[in-house]
């Protein structure tokens, strides 16, 4: 039988006389992605399928339902590794639900003007999300923010000053 290459390692091999349609090697590794993406394309393709698995999930969350528990006592390492994540995901969230315009977010913009960070103090905040055009063309302070977006608020923290908007004054 004549030799492949496998869709994930890219190694030949030669298919099983069994399975001559083959087309990933035996390694532990490549069938483990083989069988993640079968079960994710399932999932999408058939409701069905997609709700059996959700009901096995719920069924098992109700026969442990101390799991989590226990497992936070039981790897103290993994929870202080998530503690900073888990941080800024809530503080995006709640940025996120103060702009009351989720479809003019844009994370990415957002970070990296600087208003969602590590280490900002929550200030109050009255915010909303814009495009230039809302506030002229320009942008609400003196520090760099994308042009793309911009960020207009009545009050915010940054770079740990605590700056008031007005329509004359930049801060």
């Amino acid at each position: 039988m004549r030799e492949r290459r496998c869709g994930y390692c890219q190694k030949s091999f030669r298919p099983s006389k069994f399975q001559p349609l083959q087309t990933v090697c035996d390694e532990a590794v490549c069938q483990r992605q083989r069988r993640t993406d079968y079960h994710r394309q399932k999932i999408a393709a058939d409701p069905e399928y997609r709700d059996v698995c959700r009901d096995s999930q719920q069924k098992w969350r109700e026969r442990h339902p101390d799991h989590w528990q226990h497992y936070r006592t039981e790897h103290p390492d993994v929870v202080a590794r998530n503690r900073d994540p888990q941080k800024f995901r809530d503080r995006r969230q709640h940025l996120r639900n103060l702009a009351n315009n989720t479809s003019a977010l844009d994370p990415k913009a957002f970070r990296s003007s600087g208003l969602a960070g590590w280490g900002e103090r929550p200030g109050p905040c009255k915010q909303q999300l814009g495009y230039g055009p809302s506030v002229g063309n320009r942008s609400t302070c003196a520090t760099s923010a994308p042009p793309a977006s911009v960020l207009q608020t009545t009050s915010f923290w940054r770079a740990n000053r605590f700056c008031r908007i007005n329509k004359d004054e930049r801060c």
